[in-house]
């Protein structure tokens, strides 16, 4: 390849194949030119000459936002987008959009300036992609769980992104994710080490076709988006330091407990806390040892049930564990009104008692 620089520009000559491209990285001045646009809860600042395109992730992000809502059961403030111009290190690593992680909060979407020339609705795909973590963050799940992260995010952009009419860079996109997902055999189980600063050694293109194929096997077969919102109401609120309390919220929402936990031991996964007690025992626990005693006899059996649970979690029979447990949950939760019931009861037996003897005294 050669470069010559002249008055009139540069001219480079490359001998390529029809599959090569040619990158020349290169400085322009600012035109003075920025704009900021608003639609709803977004908020882009653009250079002038990329209005039109700023215009078209806007209108996509606002029209999603009403299903992303209603999936992740939450709302989102404030979410700044802007372009960057990629590096020849981003281009070669393949970064199609970022969202930094600002300390206590996440930063603005920003999305590669490359794919305003790329396949029609790809840019707004990518979009999504980063909006999936705006709302992933929202519901705390934390960004050293990347696979979750980045697995979702991809499920949700390619979903989404196929009902908004972009099929054809949605197409695109997966193809090359089941492709690479199938070359793993169901070996899977290493995304389980991603986190923002390491990479485990089968690369970045691995873990997210992995990461991806977990929410799509999930998908296909429990449900998709409605899957995703079971999912994210059982995500919210897990330890997440408590690696099967996570794989149980998957086993949750696919109402399947004990299959989905042997599922992700096939794939690979590591249970580093298999004794500890899910979220779902715990609560039950907690809620009956919290119950007043003139709730007796329901603290009772509600501690009893609690208890019945617990063992039956550690007899690794998880799926009977989860409905006794549900069963406390729901005694606990209505033990006042099961109380105020028995005293009405009781009251009205006494009265009809009472009525009864004062009626045979008279005879």
């Amino acid at each position: 390849m050669s470069v010559e620089k002249s008055k009139q520009g540069v001219l480079v000559e490359a001998s390529i194949s029809s599959d090569d491209r040619v990158v020349v990285e290169y400085d322009v001045p600012p035109d003075g030119g920025e704009e900021v646009l608003q639609v709803e809860n977004f908020v882009f600042e653009v250079p002038s000459r990329y209005v039109d395109y700023a215009v078209k992730v806007l209108d996509t992000l606002n029209e999603s936002y009403p299903l992303f809502r209603d999936i992740f059961g939450v709302d989102l403030e404030h979410v700044e987008v802007r372009f960057f111009v990629p590096s020849i290190e981003d281009l070669r690593a393949g970064l199609e959009g970022y969202v930094p992680f600002e300390g206590e909060q996440l930063g603005a979407i920003h999305l590669n300036l490359l794919y305003i020339r790329g396949v029609e609705g790809f840019l707004e795909v990518i979009a999504l992609h980063e909006l999936t973590h705006h709302f992933l963050w929202a519901i705390g799940v934390p960004p050293a769980h990347l696979w979750i992260h980045e697995g979702a995010a991809e499920y949700m952009s390619l979903t989404v992104g196929r009902m908004l009419g972009f099929e054809k860079a949605v197409d695109m996109h997966e193809q090359s994710l089941v492709e690479l997902a199938g070359s793993l055999q169901g070996n899977i189980g290493f995304v389980q080490e991603w986190t923002p600063f390491y990479t485990p050694p089968q690369g970045l293109r691995l873990c997210y076709s992995a990461s991806y194929y977990v929410f799509k096997y999930f998908g296909d077969r429990y449900g998709g988006l409605e899957f995703l919102k079971k999912l994210f109401h059982h995500l919210s609120g897990v330890e997440w330091s408590n690696d099967t309390a996570v794989f149980e919220a998957f086993g949750l929402a696919a109402g399947d407990v004990d299959g989905v936990l042997n599922l992700f031991r096939e794939w690979g996964f590591t249970f580093r806390d298999k004794l500890a007690l899910t979220s779902l025992v715990l609560r039950a626990k907690s809620d009956a040892e919290a119950m007043p005693t003139w709730l007796e006899p329901y603290k009772a059996i509600s501690s009893l049930t609690a208890k019945l649970a617990e063992l039956l979690y550690y007899s690794n029979a998880t799926g009977l564990s989860m409905l006794i447990s549900a069963l406390s949950l729901a005694l606990s939760s209505t033990s006042p009104y099961l109380m105020g019931i028995s005293i009405v009861v009781v009251v009205v037996a006494l009265i009809a008692t009472y009525s009864s003897y004062r009626s045979d005294r008279r005879r």
